[in-house]
């Protein structure tokens, strides 16, 4: 079988929805062949003619691609959909994959512009919705998505994993560090793509940090101290995956503050499942996935999804005052990561890919 992999970027969502899969069953299948196109063009670096007037064209010719399965990682683009039809006419499968739920993007989330169909007719969230429609098989990473994208019935939900290699990382930080001792609660993100999650602790990043008994870290964004209002607060600039992963390894202790939305609802438990691949405990918000994290043995949960500054305080200070309580939370949190690899459950990919075939050949 040769599937053909289009991730959406080469970091983030492109990663662990499809570089990382398509590594593990290259490595565990001879019979497989695996090859990535990564954004070379409008069309995804398809091959694909158009015909209209210029800003309005539409696609009318596919050219074969010579493969038995073509992966499209959250197609949106009108020239990526529209081919989707003429890649099925040559007998290739095509399957989608969504990890976010577009249509639930907050207007303050920097990248709501980017899928609006107004501003971008080219390029959109309708776009998005109508290849999951067209596609022979649909893979999302939560039951909600699944809803949201699977309506024909041909929808797999296949959680977010973590390489095994996450498992043996060791902490490594590039950041300014202060003269303390007290333990660095850290956060990874942007926040301008995670608008109000970081108000629903209200000041407790503030108490914990202006009182000595911890330190705020954070990667990804100069402003984030100031929108916790953060003490001593040390500050790594976007990095690449690699990178990251060292500097995520040097938290003690790590929040996933996910405010109360449609969008948030649908997103998996993976930054919660990096904290636990690399040995870092922490305390995320009860949304339905962390909740089933939490029922695996990996991360605390807060008692509500509103703003609570004594609720993320106190689960806080139990991981910051008992050491021995956090050295436990944080082995058990490895050992569930330990069950939960690309290299455990990369089978799923093959799957769905091998079935999407299946259907097509079929019809």
């Amino acid at each position: 079988m040769k599937v053909r992999i289009f991730p959406g970027d080469q970091t983030g969502c492109g990663f662990y929805r499809c570089i990382e899969p398509g590594r593990v069953v290259a490595a565990g299948h001879a019979d497989v062949e695996i090859d990535y196109v990564f954004h070379s063009d409008e069309e995804h670096g398809l091959e694909v003619t158009t015909q209209g007037k210029l800003g309005n064209e539409r696609v009318v010719a596919v050219e074969d691609p010579g493969v038995d399965v073509i992966v499209l990682q959250r197609p949106a683009h009108r020239h990526v959909v529209e081919a989707i039809p003429y890649l099925q006419a040559h007998g290739v499968a095509v399957v989608c994959d969504y990890d976010d739920d577009f249509d639930a993007l907050d207007p303050s989330n920097q990248a709501y512009l980017a899928y609006d169909p107004v501003r971008n007719p080219m390029n959109n969230k309708v776009w998005a919705k109508l290849g999951s429609q067209l596609a022979d098989m649909v893979t999302v990473t939560t039951p909600a998505l699944a809803k949201k994208y699977g309506a024909h019935g041909q929808v797999v939900v296949i959680p977010n994993y973590v390489p095994e290699r996450y498992l043996d990382i060791k902490p490594e930080w590039h950041g300014p560090v202060f003269d303390s001792d007290a333990p660095r609660i850290g956060w990874a993100g942007n926040p301008h793509t995670h608008p109000g999650d970081l108000k629903v602790m209200g000041r407790a990043m503030h108490d914990l940090t202006w009182g000595g008994d911890a330190v705020f870290r954070t990667i990804g964004h100069t402003s984030t101290p100031g929108l916790v209002g953060a003490g001593d607060a040390e500050v790594l600039d976007w990095v690449g995956i690699d990178e990251f992963q060292h500097a995520v390894a040097s938290f003690d202790i790590g929040v996933v503050p996910l405010k109360d939305s449609t969008f948030n609802k649908a997103k998996s438990y993976l930054k919660g499942l990096e904290y636990a691949a690399l040995g870092v405990p922490f305390v995320a918000s009860p949304t339905t996935p962390y909740r089933e994290l939490a029922g695996y043995g990996a991360g605390d949960l807060v008692r509500t999804t509103t703003p609570n500054t004594r609720s993320w305080a106190e689960a806080l200070q139990r991981l910051i005052e008992d050491e021995e309580y956090r050295a436990r939370r944080a082995e058990e949190g490895r050992a569930l990561a330990a069950e939960m690899t690309y290299e455990k459950n990369g089978e799923q990919w093959l799957r769905a890919w091998a079935n999407a075939l299946t259907l097509r050949r079929a019809r």
